[in-house]
């Protein structure tokens, strides 16, 4: 939206150059707190039913994936960092919420 750019220019007194540049990471991260939040109802739902085993794995998932994709980016895909790191975030993080699905589901089947 145009306030981006009030936030990034005027309120945090980002450079033009730099006000431009950071949309984009934006955007990317844009779905981030909805992934945050339906990983945090996962785990929570499979504390509660005793069940942690799948988020340790879960943890792993993100972890790896945020490692691969930062490392596919920047050395194959020639990704500037921050987009590198915007991206991976959301992989990972979604690789853990599509990690856990199976869990879930069953604890709440039975």
């Amino acid at each position: 939206t145009p306030l981006s750019g009030i936030w990034f220019h005027t309120v945090s007194g980002l450079s033009n150059e730099l006000t431009s540049f950071a949309k984009l990471p934006l955007i990317i991260l844009i779905i981030m707190p909805g992934l945050s939040v339906l990983l945090s109802f996962q785990t929570a739902v499979l504390v509660y039913h005793n069940y942690t085993k799948p988020i340790t794995f879960s943890t792993i998932t993100e972890f790896s994936g945020i490692v691969i994709t930062m490392f596919v980016a920047i050395h194959f895909l020639d990704a500037v960092g921050v987009i590198a790191a915007a991206s991976a975030f959301i992989l990972g993080r979604l690789g853990a919420n599509v990690y856990l699905f199976k869990p879930y589901f069953k604890v709440l089947k039975d």
